[in-house]
């Protein structure tokens, strides 16, 4: 085992996330280049919408890995960061996991990362819709398009509308290989339950939690969406009795956002919660301040660079394989 030289100012990558493209990280890309203005700063785009369900995690990070290459191809000399949104934060593992006797990877750092998969991808299309067609979630859902102030034909049904047209999406690409790698218990995160105890590579897991429909609304309404955000909650983390695991951003699990039951004792990964951000833009509503997005989030970078700096910057005694040759792989 061989310290690897630093040679090169950093590189910072960036992994966006399930049907997502390069361009969700424009607010991060610009912050963190102003914080690091030695870095190169990059948001991968060779596996982008369709292709990160079409393919399986292992082909996307294959696909990024050569993209690195060719954009940076002294990258393997480079003191690299890793950052991955949602299935990003994988996508990034992965490739780490691939081709770490060829790369000088830092660390990791994820965002709301289904470390052990998203529960919503296991349910089929007619039991998710039939938790919303119980009377008073449907009374929640019109409130909810009422506050919303949509001006469009059937506005009462606004909602009820969008979240339909959004499971309708999910089931047509439910049996894609990107998707199958994200159904808990699956084989490839199996893989991961195995490994991520042992890394010793510095991981930062930072996940959100925030429930509250009540985010994509431009005014506060007097109205709590109670039973909608009880349904929703079950979908997303499916039946459980256990309050602990009822925390979500929306999309993914707190738990599993922060690997709680998969990464063990090991001291190398960190895990932090921002407490009022959502996965992303969804169904497909923004929150009404950007900021609950958790990749505008100011607490969730003032974290990325605390880590980043950690990890770019100051002497480590990480200790990682030789590089081989880049040719016998790229």
């Amino acid at each position: 085992m061989n310290l690897k030289q630093d040679k090169g100012n950093p590189v910072i990558a960036l992994f966006h996330g399930l049907g997502s493209k390069s361009s969700c990280f424009n607010s991060l890309k610009e912050n963190l280049e102003q914080a690091f203005p030695d870095a190169l700063v990059i948001a991968l785009t060779s596996v982008e919408d369709y292709n990160t369900a079409l393919f399986s995690i292992k082909e996307q990070a294959n696909s990024t890995f050569k993209e690195l290459l060719e954009k940076i191809p002294d990258v393997c000399n480079r003191p690299t960061l890793l950052i991955g949104h949602s299935q990003g934060g994988l996508r990034a593992y992965k490739m780490y996991d691939a081709y770490n006797d060829l790369l000088n990877v830092k660390g990791i750092i994820t965002l709301a990362t289904p470390w052990e998969g998203a529960p919503v991808a296991n349910a089929d299309q007619e039991l998710l819709l039939q938790r919303l067609q119980s009377d008073c979630v449907r009374i929640d859902m019109q409130r909810f398009s009422m506050d919303y102030d949509y001006k469009g034909e059937e506005s009462a049904h606004f909602m009820h509308t969008t979240l339909q047209a959004r499971i309708n999406d999910y089931q047509k690409v439910s049996k894609c290989s990107g998707i199958i790698d994200l159904k808990p218990k699956s084989k490839f995160l199996y893989e991961v339950a195995e490994k991520l105890p042992k890394l010793l590579i510095p991981i930062l897991a930072i996940g959100g939690a925030q429930s509250d429909f009540g985010v994509f609304l431009s005014k506060k309404s007097n109205y709590d969406f109670n039973n909608l955000r009880n349904a929703w909650t079950n979908i997303i983390v499916g039946e459980s009795n256990n309050s602990a695991n009822k925390a979500h951003d929306m999309v993914v699990p707190l738990y599993s956002q922060r690997a709680d039951n998969i990464a063990g004792k090991n001291k190398n990964f960190e895990q932090f919660v921002v407490p009022n951000a959502i996965h992303n833009e969804i169904l497909p509503l923004p929150p009404e301040k950007k900021f609950h997005n958790i990749l505008e989030h100011p607490l969730a970078f003032e974290k990325i660079k605390e880590f980043a700096q950690k990890v770019l910057y100051q002497p480590s005694s990480q200790k990682t394989n030789t590089p081989q040759s880049i040719a016998e792989v790229a």
